[in-house]
């Protein structure tokens, strides 16, 4: 996993141990799906951001060309 991907799955971890702390159930089960759900979808969310870092790099070497 890289960058926002394992940030996201970072943070909901640390959220589900301040749910578990305080016994909230709702949240528990919440926090849970959205992990399930990110982990199942890891593999679409990377592609996505890579397909979005090429463009990124694409346009910032036109930028980047020198002008004749």
């Amino acid at each position: 996993m890289i960058g926002e991907t394992a940030l996201a799955l970072l943070d909901l971890q640390e959220a589900r141990k301040i749910a578990m702390s305080k016994d909230v159930k709702i949240d528990i089960s919440a926090i849970d799906k959205k992990i399930k759900n990110l982990q199942n979808n890891k593999t679409t969310l990377t592609k996505v951001e890579l397909r979005y870092a090429n463009a990124v790099e694409i346009a910032n070497s036109i930028k980047a060309a020198p002008v004749n």
